[in-house]
């Protein structure tokens, strides 16, 4: 923000005037995103009080109880994404650079791990004494963490077209 712009804000505030609807959409935007972060968290939390119970129960299905933990947590995560795209709230004024970084690292990072996954020494098997092993748990990992990158991407590419067309 220049510092005339930024004179003209404040001078518009003094005097009481309304403010351009770039800021009341940004406040829209605070607002839904901390609505949906709480639905995420909400979703996140009944999934793992569910599989810990569950597992508590003998009716353990995975070799570790955090694996799937990371399923929840990267299944809420695509579900904020959405949400905030479908509402509107996933790019604020600034622009899509953040998501974009956010995407390109989590696509960078699974890629990665995933060639580091499947150049190990190990054995890869799908259960393991009737349970999902841990190698498979961290493979559909990091094809969740794979998708949710993708979805970034498209979405910033999805918010970026209509303002190159205008262009």
């Amino acid at each position: 923000m220049s510092l005339k712009s930024f004179d003209d804000f404040c001078a518009k505030m003094v005097n009481n005037e309304p403010l351009s609807q770039k800021e009341i959409l940004d406040e829209r935007q605070k607002i839904t995103r901390r609505q949906i972060t709480a639905r995420a968290a909400v979703l996140f939390s009944i999934l793992s009080v569910a599989n810990t119970f569950i597992m508590d129960c003998g009716l353990k299905w995975c070799e570790t109880f955090t694996a799937p933990m990371l399923w929840f947590y990267i299944v809420s995560y695509v579900y904020w994404l959405i949400a905030n795209a479908v509402k509107g709230s996933l790019f604020g004024v600034e622009g899509t650079l953040y998501a974009k970084r956010n995407g390109i690292l989590f696509v960078f990072i699974s890629v990665f791990d995933g060639l580091l996954l499947l150049f190990d020494d190990k054995e890869f098997v799908v259960l393991k004494d009737g349970m999902l092993s841990n190698k498979f748990m961290a493979a559909v990992l990091l094809a969740l963490s794979l998708l949710s990158g993708i979805i970034t991407l498209l979405l910033a590419h999805r918010y970026n077209k209509p303002k190159d067309e205008d262009e």
